[in-house]
C-alpha cells in the first residue's frame, strides 16, 4: 500500500499498455503484479494499492487483486455480470456468486495446464450450467 505519489512511481515504472496511460492520467486506484518462474508459472504477486482511496476501495481493491492473482484470472473486464471482482467499473469488496462460479470452474480438477481451449469448454460449461441452475 502506497501513497498517492508513491503508487503512480511505482506502477508508472512497472507497468505498460493500457494500464500505464491509466496510471500516468491518475486514474488507476491498484493492480496485481505477478511473479513467474523461468517457465512462466505465476509463483507469488503483489498487491499493489492507492492508499489515497476511500476505505471501502482499498478493501475492494485488496479483494480483487489477491483474487485474481491467486486465480491467474488477471484481466480485468467491463462484460457483464455485474458486479464482479473482475470488472474494472466496479468497486465490489466481496466475491459475487458468478465469481464464485468461475473460480470454482477454474479450479475444476478435470482442467489442466496446457489443455486445449475446446476441451476445457466443454469441461467448464457443464460445470457452471450446473451451478447457475443452483442459484437463486
Amino acid at each position: 500500500m502506497l501513497s498517492a505519489d508513491e503508487y503512480f512511481a511505482f506502477a508508472a515504472a512497472r507497468t505498460g499498455g493500457a494500464l500505464k496511460r491509466s496510471i500516468e492520467a491518475r486514474r488507476s486506484a491498484c493492480f496485481g503484479l505477478a511473479v513467474v518462474n523461468d517457465r512462466d508459472e505465476v509463483i507469488g504477486g503483489h498487491a499493489v494499492v492507492n492508499l489515497a482511496l476511500a476505505p471501502i476501495e482499498i478493501e475492494a481493491c485488496i479483494v480483487e487483486e489477491v483474487t485474481q492473482l491467486v486465480t491467474g484470472l488477471f484481466n480485468d473486464s467491463n462484460l457483464p455480470p455485474r458486479p464482479s471482482l473482475f470488472s474494472y467499473r466496479y468497486f465490489h469488496p466481496k466475491i459475487s456468486a458468478t465469481d464464485a462460479i468461475m473460480i470454482r470452474a477454474h479450479f475444476d480438477p478435470a482442467l489442466v495446464p496446457g489443455m486445449a481451449a475446446d476441451d476445457a469448454i466443454a469441461i467448464v460449461r457443464p460445470l457452471i450450467r450446473a451451478a447457475l441452475a443452483r442459484e437463486p
